[in-house]
């Protein structure tokens, strides 16, 4: 018996660490399988957060995650208990903060809803400034907001307050006679835009429109009179100028004295000693082509032209921008306004003026013509 019994006891022994080591076990695999339900769990709440920011509406029933990132939770408290990266959640949180379920700060002072109104407003009525939009969104919903919260939300969706392109009212005869122009030149090609003389008359002030100045000052230095830009009425005094340009060459540049044209001057000043022998340069199959002020249709002025066999292309009324030389005229002004230092007196815009004309590269011009009609 002495010697069973340490058997036995060796035996019992041997079952209860057994025994033990399989309750270990099973409180480990229970462990286990309790994380990774607790694991599954948290996936499927950050999943179906994730679900719900992508549609961006909240969970239908608040889930454990969306109510762990409710503030004053951090994304490091919400990241303890849900487990998932901290990327993640970190994301989940700036997610929710922009589209607004919870507000992290202060809340957004227009709903999703105000926002479209406003946008739709803008579109439909495109002078309205932002203080008639304020109004109307007042009215329309009770919400009062600032005019730079209006401007904000426009700017959101790329809308600003911007100049308009301004053009001649045109009528649809207007319309018509110029689509039938186009269509009838559509076809011309560079031997037979080099016989017209595109010509015209445009003014030139001492001082430029100074609506397009922009200076760097701070805030405050407005009436500092280092940084007060002087103007003179009328621009200090301007000239009229006549000129004309065709391919490979262009017409001297002439004054216009007084500022006032007349048929009788058009045709004695202008037209017989520049453009007549500008015309026995080209040859036979010289055009004129001037717009339709009266002093170019007068009477007289066609007369004259009839007797000396020059021809005139018909020009659509009201269509200065389809004459090239006004991008020329462009050009010059630009040139003039750059000179340093700053022209002062009429006289020197009269000695600039011509001096510009032909330092502009005929390269240039040759291209707007290139691209008639």
């Amino acid at each position: 018996m002495n010697e069973t019994t340490p058997l036995g006891n060796m035996s019992e022994t041997t079952q209860q660490e057994k025994t033990t080591q399989l309750g270990s076990r099973n409180k480990t695999t229970q462990l286990a399988s309790r994380n990774e339900t607790t694991q599954l769990v948290s996936r499927n709440e950050t999943t179906q957060l994730c679900t719900a920011v992508d549609r961006l509406q909240p969970p239908t029933t608040p889930t454990t995650a969306y109510n762990r990132l409710q503030p004053p939770t951090t994304p490091t408290t919400a990241c303890n208990h849900l487990q998932p990266p901290t990327t993640a959640c970190n994301r989940l949180h700036r997610l929710y903060s922009r589209i607004g379920f919870f507000y992290l700060c202060r809340r957004r002072a227009t709903t999703p809803n105000e926002d479209r109104y406003l946008v739709l407003t803008a579109r439909r009525h495109r002078n309205m400034n932002a203080t008639l939009l304020q109004q109307h969104l007042r009215l329309a919903t009770g919400t009062r907001v600032s005019t730079q919260t209006v401007r904000n939300r426009l700017h959101g969706v790329g809308l600003y307050a911007l100049q308009p392109m301004v053009c001649v009212r045109l009528t649809s005869r207007y319309h018509r006679d110029r689509r039938e122009w186009a269509t009838e030149h559509v076809n011309w090609r560079r031997n037979e835009w080099s016989s017209v003389l595109f010509s015209d008359e445009s003014h030139f002030s001492v001082q430029p429109d100074n609506r397009r100045i922009f200076i760097w000052r701070d805030r405050g230095s407005r009436n500092n009179p280092a940084l007060v830009h002087e103007s003179v009425r009328f621009g200090g005094g301007r000239v009229l100028m006549y000129g004309g340009i065709s391919i490979d060459g262009r017409t001297d540049l002439y004054i216009i004295r007084d500022g006032f044209l007349t048929a009788p001057r058009y045709r004695d000043e202008i037209l017989r000693p520049i453009v007549i022998p500008y015309a026995a340069a080209i040859g036979d199959d010289f055009i004129l082509m001037d717009d339709n002020c009266r002093p170019h249709r007068a009477k007289m002025v066609k007369d004259f032209l009839f007797e000396e066999g020059i021809a005139r292309m018909e020009w659509p009324a009201c269509s200065p921008d389809m004459n090239p030389i006004e991008h020329v005229w462009d050009a010059l002004g630009r040139r003039v306004a750059d000179r340093q230092p700053p022209l002062q007196t009429l006289q020197e815009l009269e000695r600039a003026l011509p001096e510009e004309w032909d330092r502009i590269p005929q390269l240039v011009i040759n291209s707007l013509i290139d691209s008639m009609p």
